[in-house]
């Protein structure tokens, strides 16, 4: 009877650990779902929703992964999706970027404007070669 109830506590402290560890790279993917399921009310006549893409960067064998991609009649929109709460600090002048819990609590963000130029560029370079 002890030995189950500590594989039972075990069980519970491991599951606790890995969701704790998870939990940040779920709460992601359940915010590009939601932006997923938003942009597909989109009119499919003029918009086409690409999700979750990679493809090879630029001048190096790392890849670039875009979230969301709508191509329509009026552009190519690359959408990166960040599921944060709080207050976020910055703007495209900005290189860093800060998310503000309560409490005080910070968390840097990286650079959002660079990822998305990089990005950007990488898609319009991909999208010359192919013509």
């Amino acid at each position: 009877m002890t030995a189950l109830i500590i594989l039972a506590i075990a069980i519970w402290v491991g599951a606790a650990l890995l969701l704790k560890w998870k939990r940040p790279f779920l709460i992601g993917k359940l915010g590009e779902k939601v932006v997923s399921r938003k942009l597909l009310e989109l009119d499919s006549e003029h918009y086409k929703v690409l999700d979750d893409l990679m493809f090879p960067s630029l001048g190096n064998t790392n890849t670039t992964r875009i979230d969301h991609i709508v191509v329509s009649d009026f552009g190519i929109f690359c959408i990166e999706t960040k599921s944060y709460s709080g207050w976020i600090r910055g703007d495209a002048q900005q290189q860093d970027w800060t998310v503000l819990y309560r409490y005080k609590k910070r968390k840097d963000l990286g650079k959002p404007p660079g990822e998305v130029f990089k990005t950007a560029r990488s898609l319009t370079t991909l999208t010359l070669a192919l013509r």
